[in-house]
């Protein structure tokens, strides 16, 4: 669609911030890649795109997806789509980006295709498939790679949406040391694996904000942005939402993720304990204790694990701890100077079962609410989303 004035300087406004604060962390990264719709309107926003851009003085790379290429609007208000990427080789850089940083090889690229003018699909097609087979069989052997691309593949009883022959895509990278595939699109900060490859999305600078609704109504990601480190031949990444100084999220239960940060969240069905997993970032100071509790009265310690731009701490709670059929796993970081801050999914309880894995449920929007006013908690009561309240 083509957007509102008022939605367009959110959305801007966003950028800017953004670009920003990856300016102060600059030291510590090596380039930046947008996976797609970095513009709405094809051309007419390019201009403005690389003005902002010329600011940030590193590499950038920018895959063009269905919005980067689109002609213009249409009468109903929705964008023309195009799958024509020369005249953004010719204003921005190649649409398929191929280069070693580090040891590790990297490979952005876009396949996308239009059905019609307001709908398209990534088709990997013989064309796509012979480059990519041709730039993989010069990787060295056991060399790590990442892949980068717009649209996600989404498993769907027994078969993929979102790609044209995706089987044979991802049967091309088994053959070699991918540490991720990595994309955008679907405005989900999610981890899953697809027929045993890693698949990071990274939600949009955009945030809800683009909806011209609030975040509990439609696409209730924060505006943000991911960082990566590779450490010790694994990918970590960490969601930094913007205008935040410090954060704390619960991203992960037994190795499913949790998506976030809220109010979007992924429920766990528990049968057995709770590994839980948890990222805090800090810009001014430092994160000096995590804790998680499930009665917001007695908190037990986390462990740190890793420490990059973001820290990793993790917890096991024993099966026991839990209360029936429902839990809040709340989880709250402390600075070196006494700020507090939380993050909280619901948890299912079932029957304890030690052989059955952990499920994930539905996804849904929960809201964590600090000190809140009388007004709030009549707001809250008002709405349909779950919220808990969390004392300070």
């Amino acid at each position: 669609m083509v957007f509102p004035r008022h939605v367009i300087q959110q959305i801007e406004q966003n950028f800017k911030i953004a670009l920003a604060e990856i300016s102060r962390i600059k030291p510590a990264l090596d380039f930046l890649v947008i996976t797609g719709d970095a513009v709405n309107t094809g051309l007419a926003d390019v201009e403005k795109y690389c003005k902002h851009l010329k600011y940030l003085d590193m590499q950038v790379y920018s895959i063009p997806s269905s919005h980067d290429l689109a002609l213009g609007p249409l009468p109903d208000g929705n964008i023309v789509l195009n799958e024509d990427g020369s005249f953004w080789e010719s204003n921005i850089g190649s649409i398929r980006n191929v280069f070693t940083c580090k040891g590790i090889k990297f490979i952005f690229f876009e396949p996308f295709r239009k059905i019609n003018e307001k709908k398209g699909i990534n088709v990997f097609d013989a064309d796509t498939a012979a480059w990519l087979a041709g730039e993989l069989a010069k990787t060295k052997s056991g060399q790590p790679l990442i892949i980068g691309y717009h649209i996600p593949i989404l498993p769907r009883q027994g078969t993929y949406i979102g790609w044209d022959k995706a089987e044979k895509f991802l049967s091309l990278l088994k053959k070699y040391n991918v540490l991720a595939c990595i994309c955008g699109h679907r405005h989900r900060n999610d981890e899953d694996i697809i027929d045993r490859i890693k698949q990071i999305q990274t939600g949009p600078l955009a945030g809800f904000q683009w909806t011209g609704l609030a975040p509990h109504y439609m696409f209730p990601v924060r505006a943000g942005y991911r960082i990566f480190q590779i450490h010790g031949g694994r990918l970590h990444s960490f969601y930094k939402e913007i205008n935040v100084k410090n954060q704390v999220t619960l991203e992960k239960i037994n190795n499913i993720h949790t998506l976030g940060p809220r109010p979007q969240v992924r429920p766990v069905i528990l049968s057995s304990g709770a590994v839980l997993q948890v990222k805090t970032y800090s810009e001014d100071n430092e994160i000096t204790q995590v804790e998680y509790s499930l009665d917001n009265k007695k908190w037990v310690r986390l462990e740190a694990k890793n420490s990059f731009l973001w820290t990793e701490w993790e917890e096991h709670i024993p099966y026991h701890r839990f209360h029936d059929k429902f839990n809040i796993i709340t989880i709250r970081a402390i600075t070196g100077d006494g700020i507090k801050v939380y993050d909280s999914v619901p948890v299912y309880v079932c029957k304890e079962n030690l052989s059955m894995r952990t499920q994930s449920g539905p996804e849904m929007v929960f809201e964590l609410i600090t000190q809140p006013a009388e007004h709030v908690h009549n707001k809250c009561k008002t709405n349909s989303f779950p919220w808990v309240v969390i004392p300070n």
